[in-house]
């Protein structure tokens, strides 16, 4: 179990023309970690591309941790290679 704290991390800078050079960007890696946030649980997603920029998201089923952990080790499969800017398509 990992702990969280509520740091704010600063996004990448990323324009037009930086999105366009780097249309091949792909997911490499995507990994789930139950959290225990000091009142509840949740769950983080942590996505990985090919370019060095990672995304982190936080949801959740209280209680059901094992089962998110689960659903992230089944979907990574399908997530690798995509894309990560083409939302609609993942």
């Amino acid at each position: 179990m990992y702990h969280i704290c509520s740091a704010r991390i600063p996004a990448p800078q990323v324009n037009a023309h930086t999105c366009k050079r780097r249309s091949s960007m792909r997911i490499t890696r995507v990994d789930g970690y139950p959290v225990w946030t000091g009142y509840r649980n949740c769950f983080v997603v942590v996505v990985e591309t090919d370019a060095g920029i990672h995304g982190i998201g936080e949801g959740g089923i209280i209680g059901r941790e094992r089962a998110m952990q689960g659903m992230i080790d089944h979907f990574s499969q399908f997530l690798i290679g995509m894309d990560p800017r083409r939302i609609e398509h993942i």
